[in-house]
């Protein structure tokens, strides 16, 4: 996302609020030169781009500057099929009341981290959010190991969604909703700006460049 203004100083605000030292920075060899002052920054104060993540943020920092902005978003954004859910959403089970919470979380804001332990049911809370999806939304379930891409497939397929595929190892099967490892992304290249909901599974294990090369290709993506 960018944030277009003629005030310089609105800029440099966010810039300097959202700007961070790295974890271990002193032990860099650019800041031991004092070539790096070890930040790492998250608004271009000259382009005034900004991941869109950070979007709350940005609107907040503008609220108490008291600038009211124009949202534009080219990104045809996705509407869920219901506001809410309940305990009795998926047929023949109970889900637990963190379940409705995170999933209802994610109706709301579009995007997030769910941070659950093991056990606590990721793959119901992944299906409900699925299920609210609109019908053949071209959804990609991500994951870096192919035992996991397998567990996704069956758990979606279990729910009868239509238009399932896989794309790892000898598998190279895109669909409207794809079940694939990070690995194997670059074989359906120019598939990724059709998706319109993207789901990681073990996030923690997914920031690396070739992870985020794949996010920022995924261009018409609104829901994360």
């Amino acid at each position: 996302s960018w944030l277009k203004s003629d005030e310089a100083m609105v800029l440099e605000v966010l810039w300097k609020s959202l700007r961070f030292r790295e974890k271990g920075y002193f032990h860099s060899r650019l800041y031991k030169q004092k070539v790096w002052d070890g930040f790492k920054d998250f608004f271009n104060k000259n382009s005034g781009k900004f991941l869109t993540g950070l979007l709350p943020e940005v609107l907040k920092a503008l609220e108490i500057l008291n600038i009211e902005p124009t949202l534009v978003d080219d990104r045809n954004a996705l509407k869920f099929k219901n506001e809410s859910i309940d305990e009795n959403f998926l047929p023949g089970i109970t889900l637990y009341d963190y379940q409705v919470d995170l999933v209802n979380k994610v109706i709301k804001n579009h995007r997030g981290i769910i941070h659950a332990p093991t056990s606590s049911g990721k793959s119901n809370i992944m299906v409900s959010i699925m299920k609210n999806l609109p019908h053949n939304c071209p959804t990609l379930v991500l994951a870096n190991k192919k035992s996991l891409v397998e567990q996704n497939y069956n758990n979606i397929i279990k729910y009868n969604f239509d238009n399932v595929g896989r794309l790892y190892d000898k598998y190279k099967d895109p669909n409207i909703i794809t079940c694939a490892t990070a690995q194997s992304i670059h074989k359906i290249q120019p598939l990724l700006p059709k998706f319109k909901a993207l789901i990681v599974d073990e996030i923690h294990e997914n920031g690396s460049k070739t992870s985020k090369d794949i996010y920022n290709k995924l261009s018409s993506c609104s829901v994360r």
